[in-house]
């Protein structure tokens, strides 16, 4: 998730991802930097198993073209 985050295009969708995930707003903001650190060093189909079922495999696809430039 590091290399998608360093792009404009990929911070904007982490930012996202990580707004949308179930435990994020129980954390609080004291802890997004711990959180954001987190999804950095995870593998892009970690966010499938973290994401409650919100995050479908479609969704990661979709993710992959638009970081590709294949999609507006």
């Amino acid at each position: 998730m590091s290399e998608i985050g360093a792009t404009p295009v990929g911070e904007a969708i982490v930012a996202q991802l990580i707004s949308n995930l179930p435990f994020a707003a129980a954390l609080g903001s004291e802890h997004s930097a711990m959180l954001k650190t987190f999804m950095e060093h995870m593998p892009l189909r970690g966010l499938l198993s973290f994401s409650g079922g919100k995050f479908t495999e479609l969704r990661l696809t979709e993710m992959l073209r638009k970081l590709n430039g294949e999609v507006g």
